[in-house]
């Protein structure tokens, strides 16, 4: 490599330098843009090193074999990209993928030359980010006319040995290029770069172990060299308090700790007693060996996948074994496991009665028992252990909600039917089927959780089993059947499995039990409470739900509590006819009333107004009517906040909330056209009707006016709900995939959006905070850090919070007993 010889990484763009940028060849390829190129890249990512220059570069790199299996589609298209620039395939080198995160770069003005001359002058740069995934990071290669931020599939050919050429540094982000170089023969596809054997990895997305080696990293010094174990006097070894402070952490998180360490047991275990960690770890290992093994074998024990582990250890050729052996695991020495574990209090989920770390000492004891038992076979050691099952339905607010949603997400391994579900998944509405009788596409459900014992301790929830079939009596088919890896070897899954055929009869499963139910499951002793929901509350008042997510949700809870429910809409495409706008406006003017009729006329038999043939006049008010019957009427205001208004056409004067779908129905400059333009970049609609004018927000005047005409129309009986809407536009409440998604939008638009959804709930609360006969629910204020999965769906936690501050304030508020002051019953 040859560097300029005045080298500066923070020279301006176009300086003054002599450069030719004679046959610089710019273009772009499907192919290199194509998702068939990811899982190449994702396995080249993980295993990735480092490289750093000094002051020069620093960036990731991972060499790609051409021997491997993926290989022959990348370097084809390599071969293309060759032959469009100059009109000849050369010979190459190995492609490395270079990936430069934030703050890396190759800054430095550089030719690409080596002293045995075997390369031609030609580099291939292949652009494999989108350029809004990262900030910084332009590539300048002389004077060349190529974007700073080329777009993803495109690649740039030119000659490295003679033009100079810099990554600038990567301000946000991850950077992303493939990059190889033509030879003369000689030294085919010879590496550029030979990077040792990786030693670290950064912890997995989800880490539920960590393994720690002892001397040199939980301590400081050796144990036998200090003085205290073996006489011999040389320094005492000194605790690493950070990383002893951690374990504990970790363990009130669910995050369990193991021990894979060449230190003498006896010494070890004294020492870690007197930090008081011994009763915090389990499974621990002492001896030789290639720690590689040792630890995989330690994983095996613990039914845990090495996708879900952290070693941590002082010695990088420790690490690298282990990375090599255990794919997916993360590798960290002390230092770099002090700053990753700062965060350790945000690890995992609250265990406060460290119910995992027992959980994983009766796997100890049993791993132990097996051990000394010896040669008993599998059948006869199970049936030592005197396992039992018990299978329970589930119930949409059962006390294992938690831990069932955990296994729905988590469960890899004895995850036979292979769904996941989402973050905002919900017992009630997925598995036991609570919210179905109020939709219009009902499936009949069936969920039960699985938990077992046995003569070493209580496992708790290993296990959720789910089944739905269409309310035309079809077969049912399997939709769950995901276990713990606790539970692994036990059969308890078999034992299930034959129940849950000889419960259901024909269940449709895709073969996917076969195997499972062919197990000889005699060792366990099943006993099942098969029966369906609870038995029903005894209905005495009515209540009607007007939206959708967020109050659907709320229909188990209040039938629950002795409430008749009545949701509207029943599909998602009528969500607009669910504002308190469209209601207003329908109740003034027939014309409106006759859009829904012909939008959804499944809709409109269920909220049909009487009114004129839709010339604008004679409004209704026997909606109205309807809504008289109800005890508890509860109104999600999503709709009213955060879809802009417009006039339909034939709408006569009233404007509500437009489809976004509509695409050519405009909506005004600023923060209602940017809502907009997000929108429908992620969703579909019916088109059934054409807005005229340009759309806009209501203001929170309005909102609040309606809000008003709604308790004053209604008796004065009737307790009034609003929900307000979520504020899913602050970062501190997105899990991490919808902060993807945030990164990715305007700051300014997400705090418009943010300040909207404040000025409304403001307004609100002024209006109504103490009002009589209505109950006002800040939805906001019952988020937590990760809480918004997208800009509609909250976490299970956010919605059992939700639900229990409506019914706190049903249950604990007073009844109305007048009307609101200075407004008239509109009947």
């Amino acid at each position: 490599m040859i560097l300029d010889a005045d080298d500066d990484a923070v020279v301006t763009r176009r300086a003054k330098r002599p450069r030719d940028d004679a046959g610089v060849f710019f273009g772009a390829s499907d192919a290199f843009a194509s998702a068939a190129l990811d899982p190449v890249l994702t396995r080249l990512r993980a295993s990735a090193c480092r490289v750093e220059d000094g002051p020069m570069r620093s960036a990731s790199i991972a060499l790609l074999d051409e021997t491997s299996d993926d290989a022959d589609g990348v370097y084809d298209a390599i071969r293309g990209a060759f032959a469009a620039a100059r009109g000849t395939t050369p010979t190459t080198t190995r492609a490395q993928l270079c990936v430069y995160g934030t703050d890396d770069h190759f800054s430095t003005w550089h030719r690409d030359e080596v002293g045995d001359e075997l390369y031609k002058a030609d580099a291939l740069v292949i652009f494999l980010s989108d350029p809004r995934d990262y900030g910084g990071g332009e590539f300048d290669v002389g004077d060349a006319s190529v974007p700073d931020r080329p777009p993803r599939g495109s690649f740039c050919v030119f000659d490295a040995r003679r033009q100079l050429h810099r990554v600038r540094r990567v301000t946000r982000g991850e950077r992303r290029t493939l990059v190889c170089w033509s030879t003369d023969g000689s030294a085919a596809r010879e590496p550029l770069v030979a990077p040792r054997p990786p030693s670290t990895a950064p912890p997995p997305a989800t880490v539920k172990v960590v393994v720690w080696d002892l001397d040199d990293t939980l301590w400081r010094g050796t144990l036998g060299d200090d003085g205290g174990d073996d006489g011999r006097g040389g320094r005492a070894v000194e605790a690493n308090d950070a990383l002893v402070r951690a374990i504990a952490t970790l363990v009130d998180r669910g995050v369990v700790s193991t021990v894979c360490s060449r230190a003498d047991r006896g010494a070890a275990d004294a020492r870690l007693n007197a930090l008081g960690l011994r009763d915090l770890v389990v499974f621990c290992d002492f001896g030789d060996g290639l720690k590689g093994d040792r630890v995989r074998a330690t994983l095996e024990a613990m039914h845990l996948s090495s996708r879900h582990a952290l070693f941590v250890d002082d010695g990088p050729a420790n690490r690298a074994d282990v990375l090599r052996r255990n794919p997916g695991i993360g590798a960290l020495s002390p230092a770099a496991a002090e700053a990753v574990l700062a965060t350790a209090a945000r690890w995992g989920k609250a265990d406060a009665a460290r119910a995992r770390l027992a959980q994983y000492k009766v796997l100890e004891r049993k791993a132990e028992a097996r051990r000394d038992r010896g040669g008993d076979d599998d059948a006869a050691f199970l049936t030592s252990c005197r396992i039992r099952a018990r299978v329970v339905a589930v119930a949409h607010d059962d006390v294992d909600g938690d831990r069932i949603t955990e296994l729905l997400q988590r469960a890899n391994r004895l995850n036979f039917t292979k769904r996941r579900v989402a973050a905002n998944w919900y017992v009630a509405d997925e598995a036991v089927g609570a919210y179905d009788a109020h939709k219009s596409s009902a499936t009949e459900k069936r969920c039960w959780k699985v938990s077992c014992d046995d003569a070493f301790g209580d496992y708790g929830v290993v296990g959720v089993v789910a089944a739905d079939r269409p309310k035309d009596g079809k077969a049912w088919r399997l939709a769950h059947f995901t276990f713990s890896c606790r539970a692994a070897g036990m059969r308890v899954e078999s034992a299930v499995a034959r129940w849950l055929f000889e419960t259901l009869g024909t269940v449709d499963d895709g073969g996917v039990l076969d195997d499972i139910r062919a197990v000889d499951a005699s060792c366990v002793d099943l006993s099942a409470r098969s029966g369906v929901l609870p038995e029903p509350v005894p209905k005495t008042k009515r209540a009607l739900l007007r939206g959708w997510c967020a109050t659907l949700q709320l229909a188990p809870w209040l039938e629950r509590r002795g409430y008749e429910v009545a949701c509207e809409p029943k599909t998602y495409a009528a969500v607009r006819f669910s504002s308190l706008r469209w209601l207003r406006a329908a109740t003034d003017d027939g014309a409106v009333a006759a859009l829904s009729d012909a939008a959804l006329a499944e809709e409109a038999a269920a909220r049909r107004l009487d009114g004129d043939d839709g010339d604008g006049g004679g409004g209704d008010t026997a909606g109205l009517r309807r809504l008289r019957g109800y005890d508890v009427v509860v109104q999600d205001l999503e709709v009213d906040s955060i879809w802009p208004v417009a006039r339909y056409r034939g709408s006569g004067r009233r404007a509500f909330p437009l489809d976004l779908a509509h695409r050519d129905a405009a909506c005004a400059p600023g923060l209602a056209e940017d809502w907009a333009l997000l929108w429908r970049r992620a969703n579909e609609c019916p088109r059934d009707a054409r807005a005229e004018g340009l759309a806009e927000f209501l203001s929170a005047k309005d909102v609040v006016a309606d809000a008003r005409w709604l308790r004053a129309a209604l008796p004065r009986e009737t307790t009034l709900v609003l929900l307000t809407t979520p504020d899913a536009w602050d970062p501190l409440y997105a899990s991490s995939h919808w902060a993807a998604v945030l990164d990715k939008i305007p700051v300014d638009v997400r705090a418009g959006l943010s300040a909207r959804l404040r000025d409304v709930a403001d307004a609100l609360r002024e209006a109504f905070a103490d009002a009589p006969g209505v109950v006002l629910v800040d939805r906001t204020a019952h988020l937590g850090p990760g809480a918004v999965q997208e800009h509609t769906h909250v976490n299970r936690e956010a919605q059992v919070a939700t639900a229990l501050a409506v019914i706190g304030g049903l249950e604990g508020g007073d009844a109305m007993t007048g009307a609101l002051e200075g407004e008239e019953d509109p009947s």
